[in-house]
């Protein structure tokens, strides 16, 4: 008598990790001023030296951010063997530009293996690689996708 195992399968997927984060701070020096006498000569040589330097460029320098976009997808599957099929959504991860991030095996009180994987793809293979998880198993038992 041939067993069935049941492999439950998450996929998270992380397509745009990076940030234009900056310090948010964008201050010009405030220029000094000086004392000067009726005549308009400075009183202190502090002037002078501030005098001869330019001042800086006071246009607004705008911050640009990367917003970070995550989709999730988990699938739980019917498959032949437990230790087989992981090695196979491995591949598919690392062929996806992914790895995996999480993975166990272990038996249930009726003798049934079970397994969880969760792995993580390039944004632009989501779609591709849940259709491929899906053909990995003999019946996918549910299925969701967010993000």
């Amino acid at each position: 008598m041939k067993k069935n195992s049941l492999i439950g399968i998450a996929v998270v997927l992380v397509l745009s990790a990076c940030g234009g984060a900056g310090d948010g701070e964008n201050s010009a020096a405030e220029p000094q001023r000086a004392s000067v006498d009726q005549d308009g000569r400075a009183l202190s040589a502090e002037y002078d030296l501030v005098a001869d330097t330019a001042l800086p460029d006071t246009t607004l320098q705008t911050q640009t951010t990367t917003r970070m976009i995550i989709k999730n997808g988990e699938l739980s599957l019917l498959v032949e063997n437990v230790n087989d099929e992981l090695e196979q959504i491995t591949a598919l991860a690392a062929e996806y530009g992914g790895y995996v991030i999480s993975s166990e095996v272990r038996d249930d009180e009726d003798d049934r293996t079970m397994g969880w994987i969760t792995i993580t793809v390039e944004a632009e293979n989501f779609e591709a690689a849940m259709d491929d998880l899906r053909e990995i198993g003999q019946q996918v038992l549910s299925h969701s996708s967010k993000g």
